[in-house]
């Protein structure tokens, strides 16, 4: 079966990605004390945070182009993981709003419209994963979608939940 040019080109975005994620752990090194102290967080929850996307982009990046079930389960879990990090970002946003806004910066708006695309960029991304053609190229044609998105939901829930707590 042809691998759909969809697939193929969210195969080769998430590899840019992954790797470039990969790239620039390794070029920004010790400046990630710096970064991470003006987010608030710790600097190996930003390290470790990195390397998972980027092995997650790497990892789903192969396996979609593979056509490999595991493929299109990290690269359905990395486009919804998108979907829960703008949209948490976004609820923040709306919810301590004016207090994010710094001197010279583009305004809360900017912000909103932002991740607001974002979140929605990355749900027409995951609901591409449930399209008839994907699913068959991934050999998951009897795959229970409600289930499937359970288990995905799941998932993000738990890792946010976690992170709360280690942050």
């Amino acid at each position: 079966m042809q691998r759909p040019i969809g697939v193929a080109i969210f195969s080769v975005l998430n590899l840019i990605g992954g790797f470039g994620l990969l790239g620039l752990q390794l070029i920004l090194g010790s400046s990630f004390g710096e970064i991470s102290e003006s987010m608030g967080i710790s600097n190996r929850v930003l390290e470790m945070s990195v390397l998972f996307l980027a092995v997650i982009g790497i990892l789903s990046g192969i396996g979609m182009w593979l056509g490999t079930k595991w493929g299109w389960w990290l690269g359905a879990f990395y486009y919804s993981y998108g979907i829960f990090r703008d949209g948490s970002t976004l609820i923040s946003i709306l919810s301590i709003g004016e207090d994010l806004v710094i001197e010279g910066d583009r305004g809360i708006e900017y912000h909103i419209v932002k991740y607001a695309i974002g979140a929605l960029l990355y749900t027409l991304v995951f609901l591409y994963f449930f399209k008839g053609n994907v699913l068959n190229h991934f050999d998951l044609s009897g795959l229970a979608k409600a289930r499937a998105i359970g288990i995905i939901a799941t998932i993000n829930a738990v890792l946010g939940t976690l992170f709360y707590f280690v942050v």
